[in-house]
């Protein structure tokens, strides 16, 4: 009698999970809502720093981000690997109070996945990893760790895959 029932459990929890999981637009929304709330005012790629991000936003599959000079996008599809730091403030006699920030970086096994615009659309360089800068709060309620999820199912959404190292 058990091993009948046992198909139908399987069944059940498999659609349970198919049920309450997010769907790719839930995704994109839940990433954007976090990445225009917490961003603090800087990015950076291949060394250059953007200042002042105003907007994120995702189209035809690329996460795009601006600040008052330049864009950038990044293919989701192409994006590999998600880390990020914490980094702790301190006091600076130059530049005062230095607070606390949880850097979140976006890594391609590809070179020059980052493209880099000028606000006319003209192509500026490219870079294999972006970093963004998220402000202290954002490491309440788990969000670095639930953010690199939401960036792994994006990623697999838009046909890509995180590498995972064995060691």
């Amino acid at each position: 009698m058990t091993i009948k029932f046992l198909p139908f459990l399987l069944l059940f929890f498999c659609l349970t999970h198919v049920c309450f999981s997010q769907n790719k637009q839930e995704t994109e929304e839940w990433v954007l809502s976090k990445l225009n709330s917490y961003s603090n005012s800087g990015m950076s790629a291949g060394g250059n720093s953007f200042q002042k991000t105003l907007k994120f936003s995702i189209k035809d599959g690329k996460l795009i981000g601006r600040d008052h000079r330049l864009s950038y996008s990044i293919d989701l599809k192409s994006i590999t690997d998600y880390s990020y730091e914490l980094l702790e403030g301190f006091k600076d006699d130059t530049f005062g109070t230095i607070p606390s920030i949880v850097n979140i970086k976006l890594q391609c096994k590809e070179g020059d996945c980052v493209k880099l615009y000028s606000l006319n659309n003209e192509f500026k360089r490219g870079f294999s990893n972006i970093s963004i800068s998220m402000d202290d709060s954002f490491r309440n309620e788990n969000l670095p760790e639930r953010m690199k999820k939401a960036f792994k199912n994006l990623v697999q959404f838009n046909g890509g895959q995180f590498v995972t190292e064995k060691y």
